[in-house]
């Protein structure tokens, strides 16, 4: 693995990417929720509703999936940037952390968001946890 990208599915992506995602997820304000396609986030009004779900096929479940492969990359890039010994590598690992670890606010927030669909929570506070056990391994 090169220390600018890292591949996954075959799909080339950069460590910019991986951060950018993470401090776009530690913007979310509770009463937000995040357009995918578009990398933006929308009030939780109606109509706002409706057009995401019917016109821009918008979900949770994309929201799920968006959230959890970007942590998933983001350890991957972790784990990657400890095989290598430069300080570039070592300063990379330490800014992901960070970006890691300010991020969880904007899952807490999407959290209360969504707070009348229980399963959402469920899967976000599960994806908080799960974050929190594996940041374990790199204090």
């Amino acid at each position: 693995m090169s220390i600018k990208h890292f591949v996954v599915n075959g799909d080339e992506k950069s460590v910019q990417d991986t951060l950018s995602r993470l401090k776009f997820i530690a913007k979310v304000k509770e009463g937000e929720k995040l357009d995918i396609e578009s990398q933006t986030v929308q009030d939780n009004s109606y109509i706002v509703n409706v057009i995401r779900t019917f016109f821009r096929n918008e979900s949770r479940n994309r929201t799920i999936t968006f959230i959890r492969t970007t942590y998933g990359e983001a350890f991957e890039l972790i784990e990657g940037y400890l095989k290598n010994e430069s300080l570039f590598a070592k300063n990379l690992t330490e800014l992901i952390l960070k970006s890691i670890n300010d991020s969880q606010v904007g899952l807490e927030n999407l959290a209360k968001t969504y707070e009348d669909d229980r399963m959402f929570v469920a899967k976000i506070e599960t994806i908080i946890d799960t974050i929190n056990a594996k940041l374990i391994d790199f204090e």
